[in-house]
């Protein structure tokens, strides 16, 4: 499913969809069942559901129950197994509520329910903005990791500019709701040609040479290979 193809079906969804995320109270009958189209690997939004009362095995798998008609629930659950394993969450957080994680092991879930279905294309919005600076390393390190041996494309948006510029390897400056410009990362960060991104860069890297730092060493790293 295209970005496209997703918007239609969410306008022409949106009460039903808000009943049931935000109130919790919209259960489909049979005949409002509403039926979501087999996956081809496209596009995936990062996320984990955080109803209080719902384990975490049931936030990776039950979610997905509509697009897995072929695949049984021993399936299901070697997969998660799996893709916990992959994120660093041993099988013991398999039956754990969602409310009894941290942060960034909510965040390892949900990358871990993103990588079910074997996305070609995973949108990450502003995944790292509520964890602590050494868990945002952490979450990063292991996303970067992930991202590469699945080789998937990945959406990374962020406000944190000195972050976005340690993991892309193309950025696309917004500013009310345009692009005011886009390019290689090094471009961007060494040779801007917006007034808006060069007032980021300097609010970002002269208040963090740290960032800096790690930026120009990782920059000589790749220069080397």
């Amino acid at each position: 499913m295209t970005v496209e193809e997703a918007l239609p079906y969410l306008k022409e969804h949106q009460q039903e969809i808000t009943d049931r995320i935000y109130r919790g109270k919209y259960t489909p009958s049979p005949v409002r069942r509403i039926e979501i189209p087999k996956p081809d690997g496209g596009v995936r939004k990062l996320g984990i559901p955080t109803v209080v009362d719902r384990t975490l095995q049931q936030a990776i798998t039950q979610q997905l129950v509509p697009m897995w008609e072929s695949c049984t629930r021993e399936e299901r659950k070697k997969r998660a197994l799996e893709n916990l394993e992959l994120v660093g969450l041993k099988k013991e957080y398999y039956d754990r509520h969602v409310s009894e994680l941290s942060g960034g092991e909510c965040q390892r879930a949900a990358i871990a329910r993103a990588l079910m279905i074997e996305p070609k294309f995973l949108i990450c919005d502003e995944i790292t903005s509520a964890l602590d600076v050494s868990v945002q390393a952490q979450i990063m390190d292991l996303f970067v990791e992930i991202q590469k041996k699945k080789k998937m494309t990945c959406l990374f948006i962020s406000h944190d500019l000195a972050l976005v510029s340690n993991i892309c390897d193309r950025i696309a400056v917004m500013y009310d709701g345009k692009i005011v410009e886009s390019g290689m990362t090094d471009q961007i960060i060494h040779h801007s040609s917006s007034d808006y991104t060069k007032k980021l860069l300097q609010s970002v890297f002269f208040a963090d040479q740290e960032t800096m730092t790690r930026y120009e060493r990782k920059k000589r790293e790749k220069q080397k290979n």
